[in-house]
């Protein structure tokens, strides 16, 4: 049965008591502090709450009903209604019982016959208890929601920075068209393979291809640093100036290594950022430039972004060479397998070769050529 007296309070309490006089008598103690709804078996209480989960905010159960002992509907209102606040009452709880009460998640005892006051002070102190509870952790929530908008936005600004980088590098060298786009999917393209098909699981983790798609666009950003003459020569490098070419590996990385200083933390992203900027030029032979590492000494990113890299520019036309097909450009680079690059990397490279064909025509540098022509014209 519920209870009629009307209430302007919030709170909502359960009383599961088998004595009628006895149930009335506490729920006219504790009225003035909320609705009390009335039980007189477990049955019936738990019926109630299976039909209204969450329903209150605060249980008072017998010991000892006809049907079923207090312990067990405590640990059955336990699933049915976390939240709420329970109270075992009872003449007297000694040996096994108490035992048993006390391996339950009960806020406490109370022994009948009751004091109306002890039980009203109990009952508020718990209430006011499980608010100041539930303020903490609604600042803490507030402070996880805070951080978590705060580290979005800083990887936000992050990826902006490294975006407007690779733009600026692209910039310097008209040649590359959108060959940094093509970079940024074709590896993510390959980590994908790799870790679906059981290879570096232990690196290969949602960050890491995240990161990975993010910084390898900046492979090049040392590029900036190098003299035009250098830069944009339209025929082979002489000895001489492919040695200035090769600095740009340098130039990068100390502009990453500055970077990552003023930051003053760890950064996962910049940190895979140097790594690539600095070693996608080095060869799985330790023939490579500016440290000759070699084999699994290179780090996985660089050694991604190599094959990935270099298969991108066999298959563009350069102004020193034209585009050569997929197969001339399988060949080329499976003559470089074990010199070059990571046997393993470029057999990935090539289980990938059907969705890389698709991807390189989604990102034609021929739209941006005729965007330029359509420029060009419009300004003659």
């Amino acid at each position: 049965m519920k209870s009629d007296r009307p209430s302007t309070a919030t709170s909502t309490f359960l009383i599961v008591e088998d004595d009628h006089e006895l149930a009335e008598l506490l729920a006219e103690v504790i009225q003035p502090a909320g609705s009390v709804t009335i039980c007189h078996s477990a049955e019936e209480a738990l019926a109630r709450c299976r039909h209204f989960p969450g329903e209150f905010d605060l249980a008072l159960i017998d010991m000892n009903l006809p049907d079923a002992r207090g312990v067990t509907i405590v640990r059955e209102l336990c699933e049915l209604s976390p939240s709420t606040l329970l109270f075992l009452m009872s003449g007297g709880i000694e040996g096994e019982e108490l035992a048993a009460a006390m391996n339950t998640p009960v806020e406490g005892f109370i022994r009948k016959p009751f004091l109306p006051g002890e039980v009203r002070h109990r009952i508020e102190h718990a209430l006011e208890r499980r608010s100041r509870l539930s303020q903490q952790w609604q600042i803490l929530e507030d402070y996880e929601i805070g951080l978590h908008q705060r580290t979005r936005s800083l990887r936000r600004a992050q990826q902006a920075t490294l975006l407007a980088l690779a733009k600026l590098a692209e910039s310097r060298d008209p040649e590359t068209g959108r060959h940094v786009d093509r970079v940024a999917v074709y590896c993510r393209t390959v980590a994908d393979w790799l870790r679906g098909n059981g290879h570096f699981t232990d690196v290969l983790s949602d960050e890491y291809v995240e990161n990975l798609f993010l910084t390898s666009p900046l492979h090049d950003i040392g590029k900036v640093g190098i003299p035009d003459e250098v830069l944009l020569k339209p025929g082979r490098l002489t000895p001489d100036e492919f040695e200035v070419m090769k600095t740009h590996t340098l130039i990068g990385s100390r502009v990453l290594d500055s970077a990552m200083e003023m930051m003053g933390e760890a950064s996962s992203m910049l940190a895979m950022a140097r790594e690539i900027v600095r070693s996608h030029h080095e060869r799985w032979d330790g023939k490579g430039y500016p440290d000759g590492l070699e084999s699994g000494r290179i780090p996985l990113a660089a050694r991604i972004v190599t094959v990935v890299d270099n298969y991108d520019a066999l298959r563009t036309r350069r102004v020193y060479k034209p585009a050569f097909s997929q197969k001339e450009t399988r060949t080329i680079m499976r003559n470089n397998a074990g010199g070059q690059f990571d046997p393993l990397l470029l057999h990935a490279l090539e289980a990938c070769d059907q969705r890389l064909q698709l991807l390189a025509h989604e990102l034609d540098d021929t739209e941006d050529e005729q965007d330029d022509t359509a420029t060009q014209a419009a300004s003659a």
